[in-house]
């Protein structure tokens, strides 16, 4: 019975430990700051082949003095402006989650290809998405009706297939 005993409680201890390390592991991903995000960005897109790439490649300055960063008074992205800078690749899915400064993001006339990630979806506070004149396929997903503020839009000149969803027309 003892046996039992010791058994069971190494099952809760293990339990526990499991538990606190998924909750570490979390809290690492809910932490990503806007310069990380930035900086996954500039790798997902080539940003050593970029037209202008002005201090993106300098961590000793803020994020604000990077070429097509637009900060708010607290130093927060609440704009990317990339247009016709030759970003190629695909956009990274793990930047979009809890982004709530960011408010345009703007990459027209650019390479970036696949597709949109659903993870766009959670920046939840952009007004303006632009991506038209890219290399972006698949089609245009539904997450992008999360966008509750978006006002502006810009999907054309893309390889994308299917329909509209309708509740875009509803945004």
């Amino acid at each position: 019975k003892k046996e039992k005993e010791k058994e069971k409680e190494k099952k809760k201890i293990t339990m526990k430990r499991l538990l606190l390390c998924l909750v570490i592991a979390w809290s690492v991903v809910a932490e990503m700051t806007d310069q990380q995000r930035l900086e996954d960005f500039y790798k997902a897109t080539f940003g050593e082949g970029w037209n202008i790439a002005t201090n993106w490649d300098d961590e000793s300055v803020s994020i604000c003095q990077w070429y097509g960063v637009y900060c708010d008074n607290d130093g927060n992205t609440e704009q990317l402006i990339l247009n016709k800078n030759n970003l190629q690749g695909s956009l990274p899915d793990n930047i979009w989650a809890d982004w709530d400064s960011l408010k345009n993001f703007s990459v027209a006339e650019n390479f970036i290809g696949g597709s949109i990630p659903n993870e766009v979806g959670q920046t939840t506070n952009l007004i303006e998405l632009i991506l038209s004149s890219n290399h972006f396929n698949g089609h245009i997903t539904n997450a992008l009706t999360q966008l509750t503020r978006l006002s502006v839009l810009g999907l054309s000149k893309l390889s994308l297939d299917g329909s509209i969803p309708t509740e875009i027309g509803n945004m």
